[in-house]
């Protein structure tokens, strides 16, 4: 009851703050609140089952913008039951669980000047998006600093953990002797940008104050630019290293070669066309590898933003893969298979309210004896996913969006039906 109500006394004040906004030009608020339905059948590929699921989400997001003075402000944003599903995430009258209340994922002030750009606090950093991806993206506490240059150069820190404890000596705290040091995420960024193209750089490493032999890295390099009509874009992302030792004392390298392209060209004014191509290094079995694939599954769905249901529907491509540092363990990831693939795609824009959008994709493992589904030992030998969707803007920042869409799964020694289902939604923003 308690922490109803003060998850209810939270939002009447998130709500009296929005209500400020109108008569105070220096509080600004933005955010979202949607509402989705999922119809889908034989979800889980990897048995004989018919599994069907029907469910709807919703997910309210408010951010909060204070003006302190020029170019200094204060922001804030919670996530209200966030992708909370009816039913099962919320109870009686609504309640929500205890995973799906109230989030605070950002809370950072913000100082920007002619020369540098400097954030501190619960903010979040994404790094070698090469125009669209992004090879890692802590959502921690930390320090972003820009620096306005003809070179712009990004600095950043993050604390991922300090291990129940703020001491960092082992024996010194209190009722206790185990070692209560932390992690932490350090990252350099450069890019340029000229009329013609685009490029960056960047290193990560993650500093383990525990385990001082674990220092996984990351570096990569991206870029984008047109080719007549034809725009270009990129990553290359290499991870090094060493993730520590095992359990007999042996060290463990961390290994990854991860490499996405896109092609895309609008034939016409209302009409785009698109390519992309993955690949993501498995690591070796016969070697002692901690192995990160970035672009696991790459962004298999409509391209609506923030609508991406195919990661429903795609758990296997989405498991051969990890952001960096989103987590305590930010170099983690859940097989070692690898990937390779590629998809296309086109859309239309019917009118000026009215988009549609297809996609055909086909991905397989980059090592296939690493690629085991079930405790029966039988792999995963590819995924063939196609989806169409529409989305019709019937108010500024107000749409309703609807996908179907169609996976077919190939599984060594496993007879496997496609899944095939339809997601809707309906979204407001301001």
């Amino acid at each position: 009851m308690k922490k109803l109500l003060l998850a209810a006394l939270t939002l009447c004040l998130v709500l009296s703050l929005v209500q400020v906004t109108f008569a105070e030009d220096r509080l600004k608020s933005n955010g979202e609140f949607r509402i989705r339905a999922y119809n889908v059948d034989n979800a889980d590929y990897t048995s004989d089952l018919k599994d069907h699921q029907t469910y709807y989400d919703m997910r309210l997001r408010v951010g909060l913008v204070w003006a302190a003075a020029p170019g200094i402000t204060a922001n804030l944003r919670t996530d209200i039951q966030d992708d909370a599903k009816w039913g099962l995430d919320t109870g009686a009258f609504g309640r929500p669980s205890e995973a799906k209340q109230l989030n605070t994922d950002r809370a950072y002030l913000r100082i920007e000047k002619d020369m540098f750009i400097l954030q501190g606090g619960q903010i979040a950093q994404y790094f070698g998006n090469g125009g669209y991806f992004s090879a890692y993206g802590p959502q921690d506490p930390g320090f972003a600093l820009r620096l306005k240059l003809p070179v712009m150069v990004d600095l950043n820190y993050f604390k991922l953990s300090e291990d129940g404890s703020v001491v960092d000596d082992a024996g010194t705290e209190e009722g206790g002797s185990n070692a209560t040091q932390d992690l932490d995420l350090y990252a350099v960024q450069a890019q340029y940008k000229a009329d013609a193209f685009q490029i960056g750089g960047y290193y990560a490493t993650m500093v383990d104050g525990t385990d001082l032999e674990r220092t996984p890295n990351l570096f990569g390099v991206w870029g984008n630019t047109m080719l007549g009509p034809v725009k270009l874009m990129g990553s290359l992302d290499l991870y090094g290293g060493n993730y520590g030792k095992d359990a007999a004392g042996d060290t463990i390298d961390a290994v990854g070669t991860n490499l996405w392209l896109r092609g895309s060209m609008a034939v016409t004014d209302t009409v785009t066309f698109g390519a992309d191509v993955y690949y993501g290094m498995a690591r070796d079995k016969d070697e002692n590898q901690h192995q990160m694939s970035v672009y696991g599954y790459g962004v298999i769905g409509t391209r609506f933003g923030g609508m991406e249901p195919m990661e429903e529907a795609a758990q296997w491509a989405k498991d051969s893969y990890d952001y960096l540092g989103t987590s305590d363990q930010p170099f983690d990831l859940y097989n070692g298979c690898g990937d390779v693939g590629a998809d296309i795609y086109g859309s239309f824009k019917a009118t000026e309210s009215i988009d549609v959008v297809a996609q055909l994709g086909y991905y397989t493992p980059q090592d296939s004896d690493l690629a085991v589904v079930d405790e029966d030992g039988d792999k995963l030998n590819s995924i063939t996913l196609f989806s169409v969707g529409a989305s019709y803007t019937f108010a500024p920042h107000c749409r309703v969006i609807g996908i179907g869409f169609y996976r077919s799964a190939d599984i060594e020694n496993v007879s496997t039906d496609a899944t095939t289902g339809l997601i809707g939604e309906v979204s407001i923003g301001w």
